[in-house]
């Protein structure tokens, strides 16, 4: 049975936002509707696939202003939500020139058996379940999809349920891009959903905590699929002698 979530404002401390978790069966609907239309959009070409995320990208400026105040009252920021939907389009723009490169067919070589050769066909996994956070939800909801539909594959992104509001203006935008649309879905909800995602792609993206990522793996594991952890507390700090501790809290 679906639970509403209320959301609280980071800036005023309230309540003043609410949304109907996903669930499972919600979750592999979107992951179906979006594999049904990556076959095809594998099949275009890449200089074809490039240029529909360059329309993506203009469809998201015209959705600028609504996503930016959704963003704003997300994460009660002034400045910085201005910045995380300007940046997509330098994300667009690297995943544009990368991609010739990155995909390209590699010669046949030599194996160290007589009469046997390798080579490198670059073939998409399918469906890319991506699981983004809640301090830069834009930013790290796309800087691994646009390089994944570059690719070939679909892309259903799972963003943090503390930071939801900018997923409906991001539909919009999606909405107005159709070849766009047929790829990639957003499904907001809490970690029962993040869960069911690992459980129908093909290849799964996470950035958050340590506890959550190994669950994330640990997921991926049972379903033998790659997962790409960027986890919160995994690197060292070393704090100098000489380290003004009060001016860094402040």
């Amino acid at each position: 049975m679906s639970q509403t979530i209320a959301v609280r404002n980071p800036y005023t401390g309230k309540h003043d936002y609410e949304f109907v978790d996903t669930t499972a069966a919600d979750v592999q609907a979107a992951c179906a509707r979006v594999r049904a239309g990556q076959p095809a959009w594998a099949a275009m070409s890449l200089a074809g696939r490039l240029a529909v995320l360059e329309r993506f990208g203009e469809s998201i400026v015209a959705h600028r202003e609504a996503l930016v105040s959704a963003l704003t009252d997300d994460t009660g920021r002034a400045v910085i939500p201005g910045i995380e939907v300007d940046g997509l389009a330098g994300f667009i723009k690297r995943a544009v020139a990368d991609a010739p490169r990155a995909l390209a067919e590699a010669p046949a070589r030599p194996a160290h058996i007589p009469s046997i050769h390798g080579s490198t066909h670059r073939i998409p996994f399918g469906v890319v379940g991506n699981i983004s956070p809640w301090n830069f939800p834009v930013i790290l909801s796309f800087i691994d999809t646009f390089p994944a539909l570059a690719a070939g594959n679909a892309v259903v992104i799972k963003p943090s349920e503390v930071t939801p509001r900018w997923v409906a203006p991001m539909r919009d935008a999606i909405a107005a891009c159709p070849e766009i649309a047929g790829v990639l879905d957003i499904v907001v909800g809490t970690g029962q959903a993040g869960a069911a995602l690992v459980d129908c792609v093909d290849a799964v993206v996470f950035t958050g905590s340590v506890p959550t990522g190994r669950k994330v793996a640990e997921g991926a594991a049972r379903n033998f699929i790659p997962a790409y952890l960027e986890l919160g507390g995994k690197d060292p700090a070393v704090v100098l002698a000489g380290a003004d501790v009060s001016l860094a809290a402040r």
